[in-house]
């Protein structure tokens, strides 16, 4: 029973691991002519946009030439740099280059369309991976 189990939860995270990879070589892509990553219309209270967020981080420190940008409200940009002050955020307003940026939900969309799972997958990972409360390791 337990090997059935931990079969079920590796392949689990397998899955979280393949679509986490598949999200940063979006973000890479797209900011590969301006090394900027921006997360256009960031809602800092979603765990799908902070799953974003996460992986922008990834990217970041992978390749620190790619700069994060997040346009939402400046009041809450302020909170939200704060909140995250250890990464290096910038605050970029409504402008052509951000309407020309990448739609997260439609990033997340087409990845969870071609794994075959649900929109609420991200959200699922980002509590497992990020937002844990216990101090037990993955």
């Amino acid at each position: 029973m337990s090997d059935i189990v931990n079969k079920e939860l590796k392949e689990r995270y397998d899955l979280y691991d393949k679509i986490i990879s598949s999200c940063m070589v979006n973000f890479y892509s797209f900011s590969k002519d301006n090394d900027k990553i921006i997360l256009r219309d960031f809602f800092s209270k979603s765990n799908t946009y902070l799953f974003a967020f996460e992986v922008a981080k990834l990217v970041n420190a992978i390749y620190p030439n790619k700069q994060i940008y997040i346009n939402m409200p400046f009041i809450k940009y302020i909170f939200f740099k704060i909140k995250n002050r250890k990464v290096k955020l910038k605050y970029i307003k409504k402008c052509e280059e951000v309407d020309n940026a990448l739609n997260i939900e439609d990033m997340l969309d087409f990845v969870a369309d071609s794994y075959g799972v649900e929109f609420s997958i991200f959200a699922e990972i980002y509590e497992t991976y990020w937002n844990r409360k216990d101090n037990i390791n993955v």
